[in-house]
Formats: C-alpha cells, sequence, structure tokens
C-alpha cells in the first residue's frame, strides 16, 4: 500500500488503514470504501485469478504509471492464455471506479516472489522481493 501511495498518481485512492497493538493483540483497521464488488471492479481480480478485469483504459493507464515508477513490468494473466489479459500489476490487486474516482486494494503480494524455496509450504505467496530492490534493478 505505502508503495503505491507514495507515488502519488493523481486520482488514485486507497483505504485508510491503521495499526493497532492493544493489550497483545493486533489489529488492523481499515475505513470502508463505497465499491460493491463485482459491480465496480474493472482491474484485477477478486477471486485469486480465475478472472482478470481490465475493463477501464483510464484505469490501465493509471496503473501502466505506476508500474513504470516501481520498476514494474507488463505481463498476461488469467486462468489460460485464451482469457489472459495485459495488467500492469499483481493480478490479485483489485481496482474499483466509483463515480469518477479510481479505488485499488488488496497489496497483499504487489511485488514479484523471490526464488522459489520448496522448503517452506507456498513460498511464492508471502516470500517477496522488497520495494526497494524492484525499483532499483536494472
Amino acid at each position: 500500500l505505502i508503495s503505491y501511495f507514495n507515488l502519488g498518481v493523481p486520482d488514485l485512492c486507497f483505504p485508510l488503514m491503521a495499526l493497532v497493538d492493544y493489550l497483545g493483540y493486533r489489529l488492523i483497521a481499515m475505513s470502508l470504501l463505497p465499491i460493491e464488488g463485482e459491480d465496480t471492479l474493472v482491474y484485477g481480480s477478486s477471486d485469486a485469478g480465475r478472472t482478470i478485469h481490465c475493463s477501464s483504459g483510464k484505469f490501465a493507464e493509471k496503473m501502466k504509471l505506476a508500474a513504470r515508477q516501481l520498476n514494474l513490468k507488463p505481463h498476461k494473466a488469467g486462468s489460460s492464455k485464451k482469457h489472459g489479459k495485459l495488467i500492469y500489476s499483481a493480478a490479485d490487486i483489485e481496482g474499483h471506479k466509483v463515480g469518477n474516482k479510481f479505488y485499488l486494494l488488496d497489496f497483499s503480494r504487489c511485488f514479484p516472489p523471490c526464488e522459489y524455496d520448496d522448503t517452506y509450504q507456498n513460498s511464492y505467496l508471502y516470500r517477496l522481493l522488497r520495494p526497494e530492490f524492484v525499483q532499483k534493478y536494472k
């Protein structure tokens, strides 16, 4: 989230988030967004990549600008080559359009995974390259 937020892409909105530590418990609190599931989804996926959305050219341009600044390359994503779409971010990020505002959420896998290590189960889901490394990599 912080990597995308710091880019300053115009008209790209994010949920407010707060990390709360209280009596040994940790909670991440997020604001509610005016999104309505599949009805407002125009970019990414809300079903673990089975369906990829890229129906807003304006949103795709914003993601292309963000990807250029983060040094992320475009790639095809989807459950098959036939239904794949060219996107500029992780496939499971969600982009929603409500009115003239664009909301981005679900940032858990924004950056590429580290080299696969079979000693860690499903390590490609949580062992990710750091944003600073990706931005400086040539």
